[in-house]
C-alpha cells in the first residue's frame, strides 16, 4: 500500500507557505471584475465601505440626508458602534444604527450583484435603496414609534 502524502505545487522548491498561497488565490483562483470603481474579492472592508467612489457618494448622502456627518472612514467595528456615542434620544439613535447597517447591507448587496454577475447597474439607485430599506427595517420593528413615510424622507433624525 503507498503512503499517502501532500505536496505544495506552486513554489519551485515544495515548501508550502501562506504567501505562496495567498498569490495563487489572488491571482489564479479568484476571477477580477473589470468595474469603473474596482469591486475587487480582494478589496478590504475598508474600501469597499468607504473609500471607494460608490461607497463614498453613497454614505455622503445618508450624512446629507441625516443632516449628520456619519464618520464611514472608520473601521467596520467603530462604525457599528458610533451611534452609542453620540448624544441624542434613544429612538434617534435606534434609527441611526437602523441607517448605518442598512447602508452597510445594501453596498454589500451591490458588490455582490457586480462580482457574481447578477446586475452591476443600479449604482444611482443605492442611496434610495438605503432610504426604502432602512425605513421598512425600522418601521417593521418598532411599531410604537410611528414615523410617516414623508417625515422619513425628509430626516428621519428630526422627527422623532
Amino acid at each position: 500500500m503507498e503512503e499517502d502524502k501532500w505536496w505544495w505545487d506552486f513554489e519551485d522548491d515544495d515548501n508550502f507557505l501562506v504567501k505562496a498561497t495567498r498569490r495563487c488565490i489572488e491571482q489564479i483562483l479568484l476571477p477580477y471584475v473589470d468595474c469603473n470603481m474596482i469591486w475587487n474579492v480582494l478589496l478590504p472592508r475598508k474600501h469597499l465601505f468607504g473609500e471607494c467612489e460608490i461607497a463614498a457618494h453613497t454614505w455622503a448622502s445618508v450624512s446629507q440626508w441625516v443632516e449628520m456627518q456619519v464618520p464611514f472612514h472608520l473601521p467596520l467595528l467603530s462604525l457599528l458602534s458610533w451611534p452609542e456615542s453620540l448624544i441624542i434620544t434613544k429612538i434617534s439613535r435606534e434609527i441611526l444604527q437602523v441607517i448605518v447597517k442598512t447602508t452597510l447591507w445594501v453596498l454589500w448587496k451591490y458588490r455582490n450583484n457586480v462580482l457574481f454577475g447578477n446586475n452591476g447597474k443600479g449604482n444611482e439607485l443605492i442611496f434610495d435603496m438605503v432610504v426604502d430599506y432602512s425605513f421598512l427595517w425600522f418601521s417593521s420593528r418598532n411599531r410604537k414609534a410611528f414615523l410617516s413615510w414623508s417625515e422619513w424622507l425628509k430626516n428621519p433624525l428630526i422627527s422623532m
